[in-house]
């Protein structure tokens, strides 16, 4: 590709669909809202935890 990076090229990493094979979803994509509306980011752990949370309601 003589120097270019393309997305599909780099090793990334999307923590949404990587919980959608553990979690269903409609949870993981309302955790991923809640945590863009309060300002954070969408990591694997905030996000895991947010799911535990929204799973024992």
């Amino acid at each position: 590709m003589n120097g270019q990076h393309t997305l599909n090229s780099q090793t990334y990493s999307d923590p949404v669909r990587n919980l959608m094979c553990k979690y269903p979803r409609i949870l993981v994509i309302r955790a991923a809202f809640k945590l863009l509306r309060d300002g954070k980011n969408l990591g694997q752990d905030e996000m895991e935890k947010l799911l535990r949370v929204l799973l024992e309601k």
